[in-house]
């Protein structure tokens, strides 16, 4: 190997080494965790009577703002048939609304409470500073039981929630972090990739993760925890965007391990159109990078071993193969136009290094798919759209990440949903796809240069990633006829 390296070009099979291993690595990563979730013991506690938790109170905290009326009305509704006493729980809704609509949200949200005989309080903040950060706090201040859990408007959790959280919470656990399911409003080639992709991550980097004895991090919702931890720690930073990730920094810095509850889920409604998925995904990325930078320390100071150290660290960089491999493209442009020279063509060793790992993940991303009775043919597509979309939002991902990292201030966007996602989807400008379009017409008049040079197999590398922007928006809003083989939310409002 290390003949083939020197005999190709070795400033080559460095670059490309850079450009292509971090993502190799994240990959492989991700599908030894997807592995284990297979093979190891499960986590899931049983064998407590059913009258063990009798004195167990649950208050439910859910910050909204500009949340469409039937997401919310679905929400409310759910959690009005919980399996689980209405003594015994309260939900605490805090809008940042405009005062007239949310007038209207609180009227509708006591209308089903009352019909319901549910325990709800709807607070809407006067001076709604720090956005969901500051409404997550006000809610906790706010609750009257021990224990809280965190939900999104579009959260839908398991009706034995608190039945089966009670398990955990009588073993000692503190904080509980429940198995994310997707569903969508929409079935698009968009939201079947995602609810794909989600099944896939939950059971490596959750549920193979917490098998091997790694820390788990929070979810933003579906999260319970002991309000006692939470004043411990002291709730949460309004300067952080991420507030899940860096609450759980906060824990580990104090030695507080999460516990994943494998059998509790709660469904998370997903974007349906590439708009919306620009929206989370730049928002988690800022954040992710924000909380590297901010809680690096913390983490190194943190009574756990080196080891699990080092791996929580990894986890909080997912985003930065988006940055590396956006550094590693221009470096391999530069290579080849200085050197006269085709990089991906002599820096061969490492495309296959890199076709290996990836090769590896593929096969692991298809497994989880056909475990939903998906064809392979099919899995397979759904493996292409969600590359597609990952590189077409690779220059916004590197630069939320740089963003974090250089902890340049982002405004909280909140990822539209429901009638509002395909409202706002309708009349975007072209020009709200900035860096989209600047990112491919560079790649484009860049690979005809190349073509013109004769460094054939690099351009057409680059032309991959165009490929993929095309996919995106040619694509990517069309109606999935296969929805049938996925989650799709029926649950009228």
């Amino acid at each position: 190997m290390i003949a083939l390296i020197i005999e190709l070009d070795t400033i080559s099979f460095i670059v490309t080494i850079l450009a292509i291993v971090p993502l190799m690595l994240v990959a492989l990563l991700q599908s030894v965790y997807y592995l284990v979730s297979l093979r190891a013991k499960s986590t899931i506690i049983t064998g407590i009577g059913n009258n063990s938790h009798i004195n167990l109170r649950f208050s439910v905290v859910i910050p909204i703002k500009n949340e469409p009326k039937e997401v919310l009305q679905r929400s409310i509704t759910h959690l009005a048939n919980i399996n689980w006493p209405k003594n015994m729980y309260e939900v605490i809704v805090i809008s940042d609304d405009e005062p007239r609509y949310a007038k209207e949200l609180k009227r509708l949200c006591l209308s089903i409470a009352r019909k319901e005989g549910l325990d709800l309080r709807f607070f809407v903040r006067e001076n709604p500073i720090h956005g969901r950060i500051g409404a997550l706090n006000f809610g906790v201040l706010k609750s009257r039981y021990n224990y809280i859990l965190l939900l999104d408007a579009d959260s839908l959790p398991d009706p034995d929630i608190f039945i089966k959280a009670s398990k955990y919470i009588l073993k000692g656990y503190k904080v509980l972090v429940t198995r994310w399911k997707a569903y969508f409003d929409s079935c698009t080639k968009v939201s079947t990739s995602i609810a794909a992709t989600m099944d896939f991550v939950v059971d490596s980097i959750y549920n193979g993760r917490s098998k091997l004895k790694l820390p788990i991090f929070p979810l933003g919702a579906g999260t319970i925890y002991s309000k006692d931890i939470l004043m411990e720690v002291g709730l949460w930073d309004p300067e952080v965007i991420q507030d899940d990730m860096w609450m759980g920094v906060k824990l580990l810095n104090r030695g507080i391990i999460p516990v994943f509850m494998e059998d509790v889920k709660v469904n998370v409604l997903v974007p349906s159109t590439y708009y919306a998925l620009r929206v989370q995904q730049s928002r988690w990325s800022y954040g992710a990078a924000q909380v590297v930078r901010k809680g690096f320390m913390h983490l190194l100071t943190s009574p756990l071993s080196v080891i699990k150290r080092i791996e929580a660290l990894i986890f909080l960089l997912q985003y930065m193969p988006s940055l590396l491999l956006s550094i590693g493209m221009i470096l391999v442009v530069a290579v080849a136009l200085i050197r006269d020279i085709d990089v991906i063509a002599t820096g061969i060793s490492a495309v296959l290094l890199g076709i290996f790992g990836v090769g590896i993940y593929v096969m692991s991303f298809i497994h989880s798919v056909l475990k939903r009775g998906v064809s392979v043919r099919r899995a397979i597509s759904l493996l292409g759209r969600s590359a597609a979309y990952a590189a077409t939002l690779l220059p916004l991902l590197c630069i939320a990440t740089l963003k974090g990292l250089l902890g340049l201030r982002e405004r909280y966007r909140i990822t539209p949903k429901a009638s509002s996602e395909r409202k706002v989807s309708m009349y975007i400008p072209i020009t709200r796809y900035i860096h989209e379009l600047v990112f491919s017409i560079t790649l484009l008049a860049t690979s005809m240069l190349l073509f013109g040079e004769g460094l054939t197999a690099t351009a057409l590398w680059l032309l991959s990633f165009i490929a993929a922007v095309i996919y995106t928006f040619t694509r990517g809003a069309q109606e999935d006829k296969y929805c049938k083989v996925f989650i799709r939310s029926n649950i009228s409002g």
